[in-house]
Formats: C-alpha cells, structure tokens, sequence
C-alpha cells in the first residue's frame, strides 16, 4: 500500500492534510472525521470540529458518519454542539432535519448547542428551533433530557 499527498477544494481553498490511499491501483481518499463522539449516561453528544462547513462534499461526509452514528447507537437522545461551527451551508441544515427525524422515529430527541449568534439567526429564520431545542451550552443541553 502506498500512500500519497492528496489535496481537495475546501471553501475556496486548496488543503492537503487529507491523505489518499492507492490500493489495486485506485485512490480512494481517507479523510479525518469532521466530528468528536462523547457519551454522557444515555445520550451522545457530537462535536463538531470545523469552523467552516460548506464544502458539499464535506457535508456528504458529515451526513454519512451522522446517520451511521444513529443508526448504530445505543443511545437515543443526541447533543449536536456546533461550538466552533461560525459559518455553514444550508445543506447542513437540511441534514440536522433528517437526522432530527431519524432520531425522531426511533423514540429519540435531537438538541443543538454552542450555536454562533449569527447562525443562531439564520435557524430562526429557517424555524429549526420549532424542530428541536437550541441551548446555550452542552451543559443546559444535557438538562434537557
């Protein structure tokens, strides 16, 4: 196995802290996840890592591990801290709503936290808080439940 500097377009930008791998002479790309995964007694809380979410195929990816975190947890309720978040796409926010509703249908809740004043606006205006809860910080999050 070889490996060897990949780059990718992010925000405009060229990065190279991804890696591709060839393997039977095809690059497939190994990307670092986008998320931390925390357990506090029967709810997981996902931090989120980047500051700027609006590479489509970053969002895919966010979906993905989201989605397979859900789905293989065994856990229901789910704290989604966007600390760090300060700019996103409205993609993302189209892939809250479906993991919402897949948490949702399996008897879960689904609670955002550390969500930037500016982003905090662009939610309301797309009437997530109608959806799930907004808190402050991961602490109040946690109190929801």
């Amino acid at each position: 196995m070889h490996e060897v500097q990949g780059s990718r377009h992010l925000f405009g930008q060229t990065r190279t802290d991804c890696r591709a791998e060839t393997l039977n002479s095809m690059v497939a790309p190994v990307y670092r996840s986008f998320l931390a995964e925390e357990h506090i007694g029967d709810v997981t809380v996902v931090k989120f890592n980047e500051p700027i979410i609006l590479d489509e195929d970053v969002i895919q990816r966010i979906g993905e591990q989201l989605n397979r975190l859900v789905e293989q947890s065994q856990r229901r309720h789910f704290v989604f801290d966007l600390g760090p978040v300060e700019r996103l796409s409205t993609t993302l926010l189209g892939t809250f709503v479906a993991v919402h509703n897949k948490v949702r249908a399996g008897g879960g809740r689904l609670v955002l936290c550390g969500v930037d004043r500016n982003l905090r606006h662009i939610f309301t205006i797309f009437r997530l808080p109608q959806l799930f809860p907004i808190c402050r910080d991961e602490q109040e999050a946690l109190q929801t439940f």
